[in-house]
Order: C-alpha cells, then structure tokens, then sequence
C-alpha cells in the first residue's frame, strides 16, 4: 500500500491553522533544509530568530518606543540570534558545496577557524576545486591548503603563477609553507626524471639516491642541452626558496641550485638583483642562511648591495645584504648596512629587519637616533631615545 505524504504546503497551513506560529516556522525550516534550499532556509531562521523577540518577520527593524537600554539588550540579542544562523546555515551550505556563500555566512558570524577546520576536512571533487581555491587561497581562509591544492590540481605552472600573484603579501609562515611545498615538489620530480634518465642511458637503476649524488660526476646527463625539468620552473622555485630557514628545506634547495649550474648556457636565466646569476648566487644565500660559506657570502652581497643602483633596481640587494648581516649574528653592522644604503623614501620589501629592530638586537639605539635626527624623523627620533632610556 502507498502511502501519501502530505505536501509541505499543507503541513505549513496545519500549523497556522492551529495558530501555532513557532511550528509552523520550524516546519517551513525543515522543509526548506530537506529540498537543499539553503538561501531560503537562511531567511527562515532568521524569521525565527525575529519572531521569538517579537519583532516582524519580514523586517529587522526595531520598534520606534525603545528607550535607549531597552534598544541595546535587544538588539545584543537579535545580533546573538543571527550569529547562531549564519554559523549554522554557513555549515550547511560548506558540506553541500556552497563554500563561497557558506563562507560569507561563516565570516559574519565570526567563525573563521571552524572554516579552516572545514577545509582542511573537505573532500574536494571537480565541481568544487575552484571555489575551495577561492575561498581557502585568494580569499585567506586557509593560504597553504589552497596553494597545495592549486599545485595538486593543476600543475607546477600554474602554481608558481599563483604563487607570484597571492603570496608576496601574506605572513611569512604562509609564504615559507608553500615555497616548501614547492621545493620539495621540483626536488622529487628532478630526483624521479634523472634517475629515469640514468636507468635508460646505462640499463640499471643508479644506486645514488640524492639529487647532488646523482649529477655529481655524471656529465652526459647535460650534453647537447639536455634538461630533466621546465628550467623556468626550477628558477621560480629557487627564488620562491629563499624566504625558507628550514634546513632540510635550504638543503633541498641547494641540490636544486647544483643542478641548475650544470645546465647549458641556453638555460641559465638571468634574475634580478643581487641574484643576477640565478645558482650560483642563490647556492651562497642558502649556504649562508645555515651559517656555512658566510664570509664569503658576505663579500659577494655586500659588493652588490653597494653597486646596484636602489633607485633603479629597488632594495632587494640592500635588503639581502642586511637580512644576512643579522643572520650572521651581526645586528649593529646591519644597522649600520641599513643606514648606509637605504636612503630615505625608498620602498622596502620587508625583507630585512628594520633599524629600529636592528638597533634593539644590538642593544644600542645612538644610530637609530642619529640617523632619525639627519632625516628630520621626529617620530622615530623620539622612539630611539624612548627605548634607549628604557635599556
């Protein structure tokens, strides 16, 4: 026997007809929740939430008679009331695909780390890939989860894109984990590709196992301008790497660099300032970042942040110069770098500590001060002589 089940439309018009007002509300809730009409169901809980302070339905507007107390507790609780819908809808509309309106919802209602938290746990399929890189990448809900997907989606190329286009201004950390990612991406497919390249040419597996000990005396891997991986993306890689302090992170990035060195003249893309000769420069800056090679890196930066022309080619070789000064241990010469050789007005990148942060590693503020007071910097005059005191 079949048996008839009522439409919504008359359950809604049974709870009404027994002048039930709550129940017919939870009903249209549920109903509307049932279809998947999660827009509608917001503006439903939302006319719950009204109907239970005892305002209109339709409206939110607060009556005109409130005294100004009055007003307040009830518009604290209307606000209260709406946080829980937006929450609650929001999840809905996360677990059904919706994320870029499940994270409006989410946002109002100040739910940012259960969003995060949503992601992390989110099977993503072709239908939603996009609007997770969105939401989790270019939206700033979770950075890193969004670049790995990008990456796992849709290749090395496109991830460096995205990298150069969403990275630069985020949060050290987010920028060092997804350089990561990447280093450890070019590094295992480089190590993958020469090993099948050797296996190929010689008929047995190399019993090397790391990039370096695979190339180390293995010319032939080079000749007639053979390469084992897109060199442009190698390049960015290794640009992208130098925000990194993890030393197996560096290490990976050094053997990325000894490769690059061996490839063809065709293939040795210039860079910019002071990493001109793309591996070579970069080799010395990581090495230098795990305190190896220091003097000599030293030598070299110093040498490029003295003859780069700042006003042309901007700070970063400068910057580079000062952020290894403080590496090495040394925070009262790279206050004395950062006042050397950035004049004032010049943009910075943030690549280096600042004076004021140099001058307190160092435990003296007389440059800070003195250099404040030749460039008419009142404010900064008066925060050097503040701290110095409290020294």
């Amino acid at each position: 026997m079949t048996v008839k089940t009522q439409s919504p439309f008359k359950l809604l018009q049974a709870a009404m007809d027994a002048g039930d007002v709550d129940s017919c509300l939870a009903t249209l809730a549920e109903q509307l929740q049932a279809q998947g009409k999660l827009q509608e169901l917001f503006e439903a809980r939302k006319m719950q939430v009204r109907h239970q302070l005892g305002l209109p339905l339709l409206s939110s507007d607060l009556p005109e008679d409130l005294d100004g107390e009055e007003r307040r507790v009830l518009e604290d609780k209307l606000i209260d009331g709406y946080r829980v819908v937006y929450r609650d809808v929001g999840l809905l509309m996360f677990k059904t695909g919706q994320l870029g309106q499940g994270w409006m919802l989410l946002q109002a209602a100040g739910e940012e780390e259960t969003a995060r938290g949503e992601l992390a746990a989110m099977e993503v399929d072709e239908e939603t890939i996009d609007e997770f890189i969105d939401v989790a990448l270019r939206q700033g809900v979770a950075p890193v989860l969004g670049f790995s997907a990008v990456l796992e989606n849709y290749g090395t190329c496109n991830a460096i894109t995205t990298y150069d286009q969403t990275m630069h201004g985020r949060p050290l950390a987010d920028r060092q984990a997804a350089a990561a990612l990447l280093v450890d991406h070019i590094h295992e497919e480089l190590t993958a590709t020469i090993k099948a390249d050797i296996a190929q040419q010689k008929g047995s597996e190399p019993a090397e196992t790391t990039l370096r000990e695979l190339v180390g005396d293995r010319d032939w891997l080079f000749t007639d301008g053979a390469y084992h991986i897109d060199t442009t993306h190698l390049a960015s890689t290794i640009r992208f790497a130098r925000c990194l302090e993890d030393e197996e992170k560096l290490r990976k990035a050094i053997d990325l660099t000894e490769y690059g060195r061996r490839l063809d003249t065709p293939f040795q893309h210039e860079g910019e300032e002071p990493f001109k000769d793309v591996y070579a420069s970069h080799a010395l800056f990581f090495h230098a970042m795990l305190g190896e090679q220091t003097d000599e890196a030293l030598q070299y930066f110093q040498s490029r942040a003295e003859e780069v022309d700042i006003a042309q080619e901007g700070s970063t070789a400068a910057e580079t110069y000062i952020a290894l000064l403080d590496q090495a241990g040394k925070p009262t010469e790279a206050a004395a770098a950062t006042v050397s050789l950035i004049p004032p007005g010049i943009y910075t990148q943030g690549l280096a500590p600042t004076l004021f942060e140099l001058c307190e590693k160092a435990g003296d503020f007389s440059l800070l001060i003195n250099a404040c007071q030749d460039r008419d910097d009142l404010l900064g005059f008066a925060a050097g002589l503040i701290q110095s005191q409290d020294k």
